[in-house]
């Protein structure tokens, strides 16, 4: 198959600056207890909206809202750790139908440091979860353009001469050599 499953979009430059002032007014090292609410609560809305607040919990739905693959990767974040922060104890039983030697304890501060870092990483990157770039991509893109797009007159040629050493369509190739070499 040619196509990839989508993986969402990076998110907009509002939702990156929203993210690095959120991981500026709750990012020490390892969040306190309500900084660590205070993060929960922005992962939430980001949830509920497709938008992230701004430090005071306030803001408006501006900008491009966020896609459904990192609001669901959201969501398996906040049940993954949000019941260790909304807990008493301050932990929680991921599996606690298990045998207690095999129980998985999540902590409020390990998931505090989890949230945080995941607000570090969409800041930084303008992606929830970590993304993977296949190398195929690069190699093909190089060939053409170092080999045999300098050959060819028409890029249709040169696309032509690409689908006979890589087996795909000429449109799935178009799009994988994009438009120029950047």
């Amino acid at each position: 198959m040619a196509h990839k499953m989508s993986m969402g979009r990076k998110a907009s430059n509002e939702a990156r600056s929203r993210a690095d002032a959120l991981v500026r007014a709750y990012g020490p090292p390892i969040p306190n207890k309500d900084a660590a609410l205070a993060l929960l609560a922005a992962w939430e809305r980001f949830v509920q909206t497709g938008w992230l607040p701004d430090p005071t919990g306030k803001g408006s739905m501006g900008g491009r809202r966020a896609s459904d693959e990192a609001r669901d990767a959201a969501t398996k974040l906040l049940n993954a750790y949000g019941p260790a922060l909304r807990s008493v104890s301050g932990t929680f039983y991921v599996n606690p139908e298990a045998d207690l030697d095999d129980h998985v304890v999540v902590s409020a501060e390990q998931a505090a440091y989890v949230l945080l870092e995941a607000m570090i990483r969409l800041a930084a990157t303008g992606w929830l979860v970590e993304t993977e770039v296949k190398p195929e991509r690069l190699i093909v893109r190089e060939y053409f353009y170092r080999v045999i797009r300098p050959e060819s007159r028409t890029k249709t040629a040169s696309l032509e001469k690409l689908a006979q050493k890589y087996p795909r369509s000429v449109r799935d190739l178009e799009r994988l050599v994009g438009k120029k070499k950047s």
